[in-house]
């Protein structure tokens, strides 16, 4: 068996690296060409909260404004997709092929990072190529111009990183410690992009704590070395942690409140966790904060209280929010129709005066 299997790897010729090259960047051509024939889709004046936020983000950075003038929307979500945008208007570049780009140059990454286990530059083409031209790499949902036309990639580089890493922390460190900065990019990349971000960090625990029980096993407990890779395994966190702050302190510049984005960190998240948390006399699937919980927060929460009539009586904010179906305000869109009708009793004026808002309310309903 093993003879036949030899004769049949034997039948391709060894691929060189000019060879291997020159394919990559055939894949890489084909990619584009394909994707240029593609049309993307966007609602600029039906998405206000998705499509329309960001592209008005983006068009705020490439003026020089940052996220643009603030108000209830400009910090509701993480900006990486904004920044991605704005660099591919200054670049030129067409929004479907970089896309589609980013992801074969990510699916690059994984092929090189498999590299150990694919002996032959013929496996790591055919690994290449099968990522490369996934099915879902160019479904309908990367037509949007949204997010999601970029986060599978990013969490990709984010797996890359860290196979490359496991597959050579045995080895020498200056050809596996890159592999530890490209898992941190990506986790960070893919962290700034979308605000559940956080759904890796599983991955990067489990994966870093099944290496560790690894290199201990080879090298022994007393090892300085394998401790030193363990604890490389750190590297990832801290690129993470500095990119966010990075984007905080950029926030605390332009707009003086030190936050990532008003869903991930802030008061805003810590009063809708406190809403969240006063519990209804029957449980109304979908909806975090049902009519029943609003009504006793108005009733003991001062600040809450001139929001009512826009949450429970206004026609346009019902209409543009509440789901019919349940006849109240499914979980997702409560956080932003709250926002909105903060905004209307001028709570968004500025940053400072939100954040010192939301802190009253979360404060005044825990102590209740």
């Amino acid at each position: 068996m093993k003879d036949k299997k030899r004769l049949k790897q034997d039948k391709l010729p060894p691929l060189s690296m000019v060879g291997y090259a020159l394919a990559v960047l055939a894949v890489f051509a084909v990619k584009a060409a394909l994707a240029g024939q593609q049309r993307f889709y966007t609602w600029i004046d039906g998405a206000p909260l998705d499509d329309e936020l960001y592209f008005h983000a983006a068009q705020s950075i490439t003026a020089g404004n940052w996220l643009g003038e603030y108000n209830y929307l400009t910090l509701s979500k993480h900006p990486l997709f904004a920044l991605w945008l704005a660099a591919l208007q200054k670049l030129g570049l067409p929004y479907l092929i970089a896309g589609q780009l980013l992801w074969t140059a990510a699916a690059l990454a994984m092929a090189a990072a498999l590299a150990p286990v694919l002996k032959t530059r013929w496996r790591q083409l055919a690994v290449f190529g099968v990522l490369a031209f996934l099915p879902s790499a160019s479904a309908s949902y990367t037509l949007r111009v949204y997010r999601d036309n970029i986060f599978p990639a990013l969490c990709l580089l984010f797996f890359a990183g860290l196979t490359g890493y496991a597959l050579r922390a045995a080895g020498r460190r200056r050809k596996s410690l890159p592999w530890l900065l490209l898992a941190g990019a990506g986790l960070a990349a893919a962290w700034l992009c979308r605000e559940d971000g956080v759904w890796l960090l599983p991955f990067w625990l489990a994966g870093g704590l099944v290496l560790a029980v690894l290199l201990w096993r080879r090298m022994g407990l007393k090892s300085l070395n394998a401790w030193a890779r363990v604890a490389a395994l750190a590297l990832p966190g801290l690129v993470l942690v500095g990119s966010l702050q990075a984007v905080a302190a950029k926030n605390e510049r332009e707009y003086g409140v030190r936050v990532v984005s008003d869903f991930s960190t802030g008061s805003f998240a810590q009063a809708i966790g406190a809403m969240v948390r006063v519990k209804e006399s029957e449980t109304v699937p979908l909806v975090s904060v049902p009519t029943e919980v609003r009504e006793l927060l108005y009733e003991n929460v001062e600040a809450l209280r001139p929001l009512r009539y826009w949450l429970e009586e206004d026609p346009q904010m019902r209409n543009d929010f509440v789901n019919p179906e349940v006849g109240d305000y499914q979980s997702g869109s409560f956080y932003w129709a709250i926002r909105r009708a903060a905004q209307y009793e001028g709570v968004y004026d500025t940053a400072q005066k939100a954040q010192a808002y939301w802190a009253g309310v979360a404060e005044e309903i825990n102590r209740l």
